[in-house]
């Protein structure tokens, strides 16, 4: 028997779950937060941590960013987790960072960090002209945020394949999600808007057969099905 312990269903429901709940709260308070941002923005930024717990937030980017996933993922590999449980997870993280960023062509909203160099309004959401400036100046797309979209999806991911973490999961993307803003880097709305993103994105695969399928193709006969006892096993 395999080390390995795998619930199809239940781990099925409650990514489902989460993923819905990530698209309601995200869509509510991302909406709410558009009228705010410049407010809440300022005041995360200018909101000092202790040293200790300022340095768990900024090393958090890395659950959100690329390489931080690729390694992450690689040392799950290395330490025996199915190789389709993996890419599940890795479907989950990279579709919903690479939509997020794709999207961001249609937006042109200046990051925080570049609002006084760009002359942006005190007061201003900052959004531009939609498809204006360049897409390679990242100093001009904030929205939506492709790192907490990434973390959400990979958090999804991971409370997918490993259901008994999944509150540690959900606390390094919120944090991640936290740094983003807390750096500059996003408006609260951006993040939110993000993980509304990432939700959809689980939502579309989780709610799929091929996306159940790739993952339990890949456990042993014993673990992807629990035969019944024998009579010499009572």
């Amino acid at each position: 028997m395999s080390s390995f312990e795998y619930s199809p269903t239940r781990s099925r429901r409650f990514a489902l779950v989460e993923s819905l709940l990530f698209v309601l709260l995200g869509a509510g308070l991302g909406g709410i937060a558009f009228r705010y941002d410049p407010t809440l923005s300022e005041a995360i930024r200018g909101r000092e941590l202790s040293g200790d717990l300022e340095k768990a937030i900024l090393l958090s980017e890395a659950f959100a960013h690329g390489s931080g996933v690729i390694v992450i993922l690689l040392a799950l590999m290395l330490c025996g987790i199915p190789k389709g449980k993996v890419l599940q997870i890795l479907i989950l993280a990279a579709g919903a960072g690479v939509t997020a960023n794709l999207l961001k062509s249609l937006f042109t909203r200046v990051r925080p960090y570049a609002r006084e160099a760009l002359s942006v309004a005190e007061n201003s959401t900052a959004f531009q002209e939609m498809a204006s400036g360049s897409f390679w100046d990242a100093s001009v797309r904030s929205f939506p945020s492709g790192h907490s979209a990434t973390a959400v999806g990979f958090a999804i991911g991971l409370s997918y394949v490993f259901p008994r973490a999944r509150w540690l999961f959900l606390a390094l993307a919120l944090a991640a999600c936290y740094q983003r803003v807390y750096v500059g880097a996003h408006y609260p709305s951006d993040v939110l808007w993000g993980a509304v993103i990432a939700g959809i994105w689980g939502l579309c695969c989780v709610g799929s057969k091929w996306y159940t399928k790739l993952g339990i193709s890949s456990l042993s006969p014993l673990v992807a099905s629990e035969p019944k006892p024998s009579n010499l096993d009572r």
